[in-house]
């Protein structure tokens, strides 16, 4: 965290997979979060605004997959329990390259190129903090839903 209620997040991930068909796999990713609240204190919900970017390879050119996240949370806390709401729009732009062998005398490589895609999801939760410990469970409506929880421990 940084003052007045930022956030600025850093990740990165690679794996050698030692399969010479599929190649390395690396993650890369930064973005932040800040909180619109912290500037309007006399308001009765919390606002956060978030961008995110990431960057996901397999092997050398086999497939490379860029993703932007924008999006608001809305949220109160009172007493032990926290409820939040949000809406993100995620960007997605998808490229892979093979080799085929498939009917052909000489190899042929194939390159896709998919159109960029924008989807919004919305995102229902709440928090129980009891004490030490805290539990989550959020709803995320999208092209594909889902239910996410968690446990968290501290402060």
């Amino acid at each position: 965290g940084l003052p007045t209620g930022s956030q600025v997040l850093f990740r990165y991930i690679a794996v050698e997979t030692g399969d010479n068909e599929i190649g390395d796999v690396k993650l890369i990713g930064s973005g932040g979060r800040h909180s619109i609240s912290a500037w309007m204190p006399n308001l009765p919900v919390d606002i956060t605004a978030m961008l995110m970017w990431q960057k996901l390879e397999v092997g050398e050119d086999f497939l490379e997959a860029k993703t932007l996240t924008y999006g608001a949370q809305v949220g109160r806390t009172a007493g032990l329990v926290g409820v939040y709401g949000g809406v993100a729009f995620d960007s997605v732009d998808l490229d892979v390259t093979y080799t085929s062998d498939a009917g052909a005398d000489e190899p042929e490589e194939i390159h896709v190129e998919f159109d960029r895609e924008t989807t919004v999801h919305l995102s229902l939760g709440a928090t129980l903090k009891l004490g030490f410990v805290h539990l989550n469970g959020e709803y995320d409506h999208a092209d594909q839903s889902s239910f996410a929880f968690g446990l968290g421990l501290g402060n």
